[in-house]
């Protein structure tokens, strides 16, 4: 069981949403449109519909964890995505244009926050207060790093 010290939800801004939302309304609402001419062909619109819902609804993370030696990033499904702290460089304000793992849920470059890690690529997040994040990581990243100074 990991011991978590703080944690955030992430920041949605309207612009994610409509990302979101409008694909799903334009499947479901064409799918009602086919259904008149071929009720197959309408079903699988809304069967399209409804996979690619589910599929949002998994791959957007729905908490920003800090724990003891890890930053995890939490999903719907029982699935979390682990950034070990023996693998983070730094934290950032992401540049113009990042080649990475992005899990952001805004558009918004003053709410996204870059993890950068050693060997690997970076990942980015927006917590709902980013100021707060970086503080509460900074704490629990400079303790881990006086208990781990071995280890480094």
């Amino acid at each position: 069981m990991e011991y978590i010290v703080f944690e955030d939800k992430p920041q949605t801004d309207l612009w994610m949403k409509l990302t979101l939302v409008v694909p799903i309304v334009a499947l479901a609402v064409g799918s009602l449109f086919v259904m008149r001419e071929n009720m197959y062909a309408g079903l699988a619109l809304l069967g399209e519909a409804f996979l690619v819902g589910l599929v949002f609804i998994c791959i957007i993370p729905v908490a920003y964890r800090i724990c003891i030696d890890k930053i995890q990033i939490a999903f719907r499904i029982p699935w979390s995505f682990d950034i070990p702290f023996s693998t983070i460089s730094m934290l950032r304000s992401p540049r113009w244009y990042t080649a990475g793992i992005n899990l952001p849920t805004c558009f918004s470059s003053s709410r996204a926050l870059e993890i950068v890690r050693i060997k690997r690529m970076t990942v980015n997040i927006s917590p709902s207060n980013r100021q707060v994040f970086i503080s509460n990581f900074e704490k629990i990243y400079g303790e881990w790093k006086r208990e781990n100074r071995s280890a480094i």
